[in-house]
């Protein structure tokens, strides 16, 4: 970590082969980031340029077409964060107390998908978390290049929880069963021009 804003590389521990001594380089630096300041960016986690660039232009091509398009996948109700929510629908400084004017971002959000058929995520207590995700007709990409993303940034996550982990002096697997039923969402934002 420099001075300033941490900066962990994730390459040397992204392989099953990570050697001991990386391990514990990097769990001292994720301690370090958490306990100091709060926060931290990671490099070397290994998703593929492409994979990213796809997701670019497939969000820029999403943002691009006529506002009847996307609300074609308007999210249903304000808690379920699935689908196209258009600029002003958000007021995110309401999560703090504060009345402001709303948000100017427009975004497209998913959640889990492929999930199995059990109560968890299907059960009348599965709502809002587990939704069914929305997918546009256009760009035909989109879908594909936001599924491909989320596996990268799955397995990121993973590499982040045996740092965790290690950093605690638990066991590399410890958060494995904790975090296999997570909520995460993936959310891309376009943001006009004032």
């Amino acid at each position: 970590m420099s001075s300033g804003f941490p900066v962990i590389d994730l390459e040397a521990v992204r392989g099953p082969q990570a050697s001991a001594t990386a391990r514990n380089d990097i769990a001292r630096e994720l301690a370090r980031a958490c306990e100091e300041i709060g926060f931290f960016a990671v490099t070397g986690h290994g998703a593929p340029r492409g994979v990213i660039a796809d997701l670019v232009a497939q969000a820029y091509a999403f943002f691009d077409l006529p506002l009847a398009e996307k609300l074609a996948v308007k999210r249903p109700r304000p808690e379920q964060n699935r689908g196209y929510i258009a600029p002003g629908e958000e007021r995110l400084a309401r999560l703090r107390g504060d009345e402001t004017p709303p948000d100017l971002k427009e975004l497209y959000t998913i959640g889990p998908f492929d999930l199995p058929d059990t109560a968890y995520f299907t059960g009348p207590t599965a709502y809002p978390s587990f939704a069914a995700n929305l997918w546009p007709a256009r760009p035909a990409g989109l879908r594909s290049a936001l599924l491909s993303y989320w596996h990268e940034l799955d397995r990121v996550a993973r590499i982040l929880c045996q740092g965790f982990a290690d950093a605690l002096g638990l066991a590399p697997d410890f958060f494995e069963d904790k975090t296999d039923k997570h909520t995460s969402q993936l959310r891309i934002m376009h943001y006009p021009p004032p």
